[in-house]
């Protein structure tokens, strides 16, 4: 079966290798997981506050980086109303299992309609290779897998491993949780949209 509409071949994805993702002109990326958060019932300071630093943060990314933030909308709610399930289970008071017991009933009941969706964000982060920026001649097409050394491409990974790692350090001053998207989520993300 062919999949000519998958996002590998939207994103024009060569491989994956060591949580990072390999695309046809040889520039390297990754994904990560992020936790959003909840400003709702903070004050206009502080949400002015947190809009600046995080203006700092994306006036920082280097040069020849694109990211891009993807907001996943899908069903899979139970482990959470589980979980919520649980945390009234020691309570002694009638009245609170109740109103746990019908909250949960609501949640369920929701769910099974694919009326409570659960939301994800995922930051997407493309960083091209330097070496490999040239411009294009007048009338040439752009080579896909460029010609590339192995001591150039293995600087080239550990310079983008480490900027993850910064990333994620600098979502985390913001308050963001970050985590690495490993390789087999990855796979399944790019070819069984």
């Amino acid at each position: 079966m062919k999949r000519s509409n998958s996002l590998s071949n939207i994103l024009q994805v060569w491989g994956i290798e060591s949580d990072l993702i390999i695309f046809r002109d040889n520039s390297l990326g990754f994904m990560l997981e992020l936790a959003a958060l909840d400003i709702s019932c903070k004050r206009d300071e502080a949400v002015n506050h947190l809009a600046t630093r995080v203006r700092q943060f994306l006036n920082g990314l280097p040069q020849f980086l694109d990211i891009q933030i993807v907001q996943e909308i899908d069903q899979g709610n139970a482990a959470i109303i589980d979980q919520h399930e649980k945390l009234g289970q020691s309570a002694t008071d009638t009245l609170t299992r109740l109103v746990l017991a019908e909250r949960t009933k609501r949640f369920r009941d929701l769910e099974s309609a694919h009326a409570l969706p659960r939301h994800s964000l995922k930051l997407v982060a493309r960083r091209k290779i330097p070496t490999l920026l040239t411009r294009p001649k007048l009338f040439g097409k752009k080579q896909d897998f460029e010609e590339l050394s192995e001591v150039v491409l293995t600087r080239e990974v550990k310079v983008t491993l480490a900027l993850r790692d910064n990333i994620i350090q600098e979502l985390q001053g913001l308050g963001v949780k970050a985590t690495t998207i490993q390789d087999k989520k990855i796979y399944d993300l790019l070819y069984t949209q």
